[in-house]
């Protein structure tokens, strides 16, 4: 299984450690790869807070090497990290012109384009207002809000670490 990560859900990795560790491990574990774009980078880049910044940039360490892009922005072609767009993608990008960020319709194209089977956000527009729409343009990805797609690694896990670590993240919201 392929994942790909949304700017937001670095940034929601980054505000619940425990769920962090929980799908770090799941990855380690073999169990998914997980898609970062060099626009996720740049997004995080651009984080005006120099605290959350270097946060995010901590987090973001983690998902290194960064993917390709396949449509260049955020100096890309430069760091040698973009193929050239497709006409599928640029008339995807077009297609999902409803969706109001430029950046999460590349971070959707970008997901598609490396046969993600789930692309995680914290973005409503994106996993509950527009999901069908978006998957009608750029095929069956499962676009899941972070929390939902670790909750159900956990569902599926009978590993005693990984229920420690469930346990630890309800103590740490309470």
């Amino acid at each position: 299984m392929r994942v790909g990560l949304d700017t937001s859900a670095i940034n929601w990795f980054a505000d619940n450690p425990g769920s962090a560790t929980t799908f770090l491990a799941r990855r380690g574990a073999g169990e998914f790869t997980v898609v970062v774009t060099p626009e996720v980078a740049e997004e995080i880049r651009k984080t005006p807070d120099e605290e959350r910044r270097a946060l995010l940039k901590a987090a973001l360490s983690q998902y290194f090497p960064l993917a390709t892009t396949h449509l260049g922005r955020a100096g890309s072609a430069v760091a040698g990290l973009t193929i050239a767009a497709t006409r599928q993608s640029e008339a995807q990008f077009d297609a999902l012109a409803r969706v109001r960020d430029g950046w999460d319709r590349t971070h959707l194209i970008n997901a598609a384009r490396h046969s993600c089977d789930v692309f995680l956000t914290r973005d409503k527009e994106l996993y509950l207002k527009r999901r069908d729409e978006i998957q009608a343009i750029i095929g069956q990805i499962r676009i899941e809000h972070p929390q939902e797609f670790v909750a159900g690694l956990r569902m599926r896990t009978p590993n005693k670490a990984l229920k420690l670590t469930h346990r630890l993240d309800r103590r740490l919201a309470a």
